[in-house]
């Protein structure tokens, strides 16, 4: 989300439009970032690749599940929940 607390944490203590505001303001700085780096012919190896979000402990991952059905759900963001057994593909 480009914060140092999770969607979900951000909902909670913020209202779901302004998390939802924070984190569009994030995809909107990497889209700013990227056009910067083309409009000025910047070479710096510039790539668009993806976030990875990961579970640390088999029960967080319920918490993922959660986030993922927000964030593809509620704000119709292109998001994959990816099981361990599936990870090394990544």
């Amino acid at each position: 989300t480009g914060m140092s607390i999770g969607f979900r944490s951000a909902i909670s203590r913020y209202g779901f439009d302004t998390a939802k505001a924070y984190l569009m303001a994030y995809h909107d700085a990497v889209d700013t970032l990227e056009k910067l780096v083309t409009d000025e012919n910047i070479d710096c190896d510039f790539a668009r690749t993806g976030k990875l979000n990961l579970a640390s402990k088999p029960a967080h991952f319920d918490g993922l599940r959660k986030t993922h059905e927000i964030m593809s759900g509620r704000l119709g963001l292109e998001t994959r929940l990816v099981p361990q057994s599936e990870l090394h593909t990544e």
